[in-house]
């Protein structure tokens, strides 16, 4: 099992290896997806509140984020089952996931900050009290 090349370096870990740790990720997102599915369009928000619209427009967006990381994983899933142990040309394209994935990474990041951010300029102003939980969930998790 040769280790998968990415950055221009041979790591320790051969792609083969990534169908666990994928499984993990693919469940703990679909279920975190299901979860604020139901908080973001089975709640009701107040309307006139630019807090609650900015909020389920952000919750929107990390719904967005959550279905991209499901895809990618999915793929580095269905990836790591291809070929063999030392058979790994058909693997040949699992750099490229994962740089897709620690893309989603970044824009995931970002998107935390601007949840810290509407937490900062919204918690003690907004009335709505579904939002400022809604977004205290978002960003401790």
């Amino acid at each position: 099992m040769p280790g998968i090349v990415v950055f221009r370096c041979r790591w320790s870990v051969g792609s083969d290896d990534l169908v666990l740790p994928g499984i993990f990720l693919f469940v703990l997102h679909s279920t975190w997806f299901v979860m604020l599915s139901v908080v973001l369009f089975g709640l009701t928000y107040n309307p006139h509140e630019t807090c609650s619209l900015n909020l389920v427009d952000h919750g929107r967006g990390y719904l967005g984020i959550l279905l991209s990381c499901m895809i990618a994983e999915m793929a580095i899933i269905w990836l790591s089952m291809r070929g063999g142990i030392l058979y790994t040309e058909p693997r040949d394209s699992m750099q490229y996931v994962l740089y897709v994935r620690l893309a989603i990474l970044v824009i995931e990041f970002i998107y935390a900050i601007m949840g810290i951010v509407w937490l900062a300029q919204y918690y003690t102003s907004c009335n709505d009290v579904t939002a400022k939980n809604v977004t205290l969930e978002l960003n401790l998790s």
